[in-house]
């Protein structure tokens, strides 16, 4: 089960997921509260990491924040360098790559991204704030979801190698197998889990698997003890701290999981506009988006999950147009994946067309269009996604010219 830790209403949006990995027919009659919960999300959850970040910046400086919207990794970047804090022979090596040769740095990237500074005229940075991408949680829970299978893979592969030693009559650690028998039974055991997805027949549920950085803010620290920073985060009642974990390497920061009791009655009055009414409404929502609203907010959980890393400012340009790179670092995550196959392709294009179809303006759903066991080409799936706007290239015109063209006479 995928938990997005970071929306509201998450234990009803993972058990639709786990019906649209499932493939069950129940997620036909789901489609309303998909729609309501990616779409909800997707308009509040900025609004919830903002109230986070300006109560961490009021703990640790004092008073509010003044903030700069970042629609691109560009925008961010420039906002990033535009006046640095301090100055080493690194940053300033760092910057004036940047600047040289700005075509390196992936700056069309989206991004749903805030900028904090002391106040509107002191633009002393003090940190940052995004919230992940549907695109990007698609693809990490799919990556969650294939390590859990993987690992069921070869729990499966091992239970077909012990059974081979059975019939041998030896012990498991002195069977000699061949490549193309450990691939064979790999298979195998990969279509005996395909067959259990298809059937329903999963033995145990699978575990919760938990994405905790939906909502994300980085921390400037320069001069400042990081454990105090921590400690003074920490003292602040609508927030507790549940992780802590020091990265070293090429990323250097103090990251924290903290629970945040989002203020409840703030978001109740930031009801929907008519413009996002309209929108909404266009995605397949029912008409009464302020009653939906109000229900939404009034029935979702406590508090949410947050990520948060305490990072010097150095440390804060390794990340954006340094050596640990955030767009490199998931580029390598992609190409570094253990397990690949159709099944792996699947899921990924499974969880990205479920995100998809919730923010399309396509209002039902009469079959699951990807099931985890069958396979298909990538131009079966650019089809389906391109249906979702009913858009589809070639294949209009080609029903453009059956309807326009006449089945020549046959001669008598």
């Amino acid at each position: 089960m995928i938990r997005m830790n970071g929306f509201l209403h998450r234990d009803r949006l993972a058990a639709i997921i786990d019906h649209w990995i499932m493939a069950r027919p129940e997620l036909m009659q789901e489609v309303g509260d998909l729609k309501w919960a990616v779409n909800f999300n997707a308009y509040v959850s900025m609004a919830i990491l903002n109230a986070f970040a300006q109560t961490a910046f009021a703990k640790l400086y004092g008073d509010e924040v003044f903030f700069v919207r970042a629609q691109t990794k560009g925008q961010m970047k420039d906002l990033l360098i535009q006046n640095p804090p301090e100055s080493t022979t690194r940053i300033e090596e760092m910057i004036d790559h940047y600047r040289r040769y700005p075509q390196d740095f992936y700056r069309e990237t989206p991004v749903n991204g805030l900028v904090y500074f002391r106040n509107e005229n002191d633009s002393r940075l003090l940190g940052t704030a995004r919230v992940k991408r549907f695109r990007r949680i698609a693809e990490k829970g799919g990556r969650y979801l294939i390590d859990f299978i993987f690992q069921e893979i070869k729990t499966q592969a091992d239970a077909l190698a012990a059974e081979r030693a059975e019939r041998q009559g030896i012990p498991v650690e002195q069977l000699n197998t061949s490549n193309e028998e450990q691939i064979s039974e790999f298979i195998h055991a990969e279509r005996r889990i395909l067959k259990a997805i298809r059937l329903g027949q999963i033995a145990s549920p699978p575990p919760v698997l938990p994405i905790n950085d939906i909502l994300g803010l980085k921390v400037v620290i320069e001069g400042v003890d990081i454990d105090k920073a921590i400690d003074q985060i920490g003292q602040c009642p609508n927030i507790s701290l549940q992780e802590q974990e020091k990265l070293v390497g090429n990323y250097n920061a103090t990251n924290l999981i903290v629970r945040f009791r989002w203020p409840r009655e703030e978001m109740l009055k930031r009801s929907p506009s008519g413009e996002i009414q309209s929108a909404f409404r266009k995605r397949g929502c029912s008409r009464d988006t302020t009653k939906a609203y109000k229900k939404f907010i009034e029935s979702a959980e406590d508090e949410v999950t947050i990520e948060v890393s305490l990072i010097s400012y150095e440390e804060m340009l390794e990340s954006e147009i340094g050596r640990s790179m955030h767009e490199e670092r998931i580029l390598a995550q992609r190409q570094n994946q253990q397990y690949q196959g159709s099944l792996t392709r699947n899921i990924e294009y499974l969880m990205d067309y479920l995100f998809r179809f919730a923010l399309s303006t396509t209002k039902e759903l009469n079959e699951v269009p990807i099931q985890l066991w069958v396979r298909y080409m990538p131009d079966y799936i650019d089809h389906i996604l391109r249906r979702l706007y009913n858009s589809s290239e070639e294949i209009d015109y080609f029903q453009a010219f059956i309807q326009n063209s006449e089945s020549p006479k046959r001669e008598e």
